[in-house]
């Protein structure tokens, strides 16, 4: 047997690992950039059509599909009056100067086009289908959207939805107050969560004292979503 001299300097160049490109490939897909062009483009028409002619978000850049850096006009002149690439209804008229609608526009069957922004005659898409069997977080700061079948519900807060993140902080931000309303001494549990969620102050009576119920707070969320009666289409008005 061959003996090896492990103070022998090992003068072997180890080669350098190579990635396998094919299968970042594979797994990764390359979008071709003027996919991404004609998406943006017809995103950034949607956005004026959608919003009834309101808003016009566009000049998205990036890369591989991730788009940033927005300019976003505004019809209302009183707002966003600070940001410099907000021009109001002339942002309007310079997008549709240059846009030319696509494939994509077309599926989304967009109405508005370059004349009616000219002539101040605009004319959009009446009825869009509606998302259905889902419902939006009940948590002002989240509004995640969920599956109306997986959302998380609870009796103690009637006609709200929550999603994953949030469900368990219902339960783990509970604590223990005194009520202060007239009477014999009495606690009573609430979830600081809950009403942190709703932008709303901690209640300082119990329930059974309170002049508003937790039912109420969130009903603005549900009335928006009405998913307790399905609707196919949605006005193109109510956005």
């Amino acid at each position: 047997m061959k003996q090896v001299n492990p103070l022998k300097r090992n003068t072997t160049t180890p080669e350098r690992p190579r990635p396998n490109r094919a299968f970042l490939t594979r797994r990764i897909p390359r979008i071709p950039d003027d996919e991404i062009n004609k998406a943006a483009q017809a995103f950034s028409h949607f956005t004026f059509e959608r919003s009834w002619g309101t808003i016009l978000v566009c000049d998205l850049q990036g890369v591989r599909g991730v788009l940033t850096d927005p300019a976003i006009h505004i019809a209302n002149t009183n707002r966003f009056r600070l940001a410099d690439t907000n021009l109001n209804k002339e942002g309007f008229k310079f997008f549709f100067s240059t846009h030319v609608c696509n494939d994509v526009c077309r599926k989304l069957e967009l109405i508005s086009n370059a004349d009616m922004v000219m002539k101040d005659k605009l004319e959009f898409r009446e009825i869009w289908p509606a998302v259905d069997n889902t419902v939006y977080c009940s948590n002002n700061l989240c509004g995640k959207i969920v599956p109306a079948s997986g959302a998380r519900k609870s009796d103690e807060f009637p006609r709200c939805h929550w999603c994953e993140t949030c469900w368990p902080q219902l339960e783990s931000s509970k604590v223990r107050w005194m009520c202060v309303a007239p009477g014999p001494d009495h606690d009573f549990h609430v979830s600081k969560f809950f009403y942190e969620s709703q932008g709303r102050e901690m209640p300082r009576k119990c329930g059974k004292h309170r002049e508003e119920e937790p039912a109420a707070v969130g009903g603005a969320l549900w009335a928006r979503m009405k998913s307790g009666a399905k609707q196919k289409n949605i006005s193109g008005r109510s956005w």
